[in-house]
């Protein structure tokens, strides 16, 4: 069967991009302490089992695209497979991890690009600090994503109307988002 091939394919570079997305998410934490806190629920230096907290827990996730017969990928997506890690401060970043957040969250999305990868690009850069940025957040998550997708509509018209190159071209995108929570 032709798709016999194929599904070897598509599981081998899962399989790739999953040992690479280990790889970049423990390169993006920046410290030892971010992996010390992945692995045991906390950033103390006492690891021994009577001071740690319960392990905190990481969806892993794999990310796959296609450019097909296009000149350029006009795709983008987002996946944080943890909130607790993107939001705990890190050097350079200030944290913004909220009290009421439970162990298991994280943020996906992914941007279908039309006429071009700008707005799909430009979306799935702000898509993260959008959400979890928003007042909503964590009591409302639906209003925060509402809310953070109209505010990245505005801004990217506001974006292509200041550019007389951007004026010219048409592209957009469309998004599919989900926050696993809990």
């Amino acid at each position: 069967m032709v798709l016999e091939p194929f599904k070897a394919v598509t599981a081998k570079r899962l399989e790739d991009v999953s040992r690479r997305l280990d790889c970049e998410q423990l390169k993006d934490q920046g410290t030892a302490k971010a992996v010390q806190f992945a692995a045991s629920g906390s950033d103390s230096e006492d690891v021994s089992p009577k001071a740690s907290s319960p392990r905190h827990t990481i969806i892993r996730s794999g990310h796959a695209a296609e450019q097909g017969q296009r000149r350029k990928m006009e795709d983008a997506a987002v996946f944080h497979d943890s909130l607790v890690l993107s939001l705990t401060p890190a050097p350079g970043r200030p944290g913004r991890l909220p009290d009421t957040i439970p162990d298991v969250t994280a943020l996906y999305a992914v941007f279908d690009g039309h006429c071009g990868s700008h707005a799909a690009e430009f979306a799935s850069a702000r898509i993260l600090e959008g959400v979890t940025g928003h007042t909503c957040f964590p009591a409302d998550i639906g209003a925060s994503m509402a809310d953070t997708f109209l505010q990245i509509d505005r801004d990217y018209l506001a974006a292509i109307s200041s550019s007389a190159a951007a004026a010219r071209d048409s592209a957009g995108t469309t998004a599919l988002a989900a926050v696993v929570w809990g």
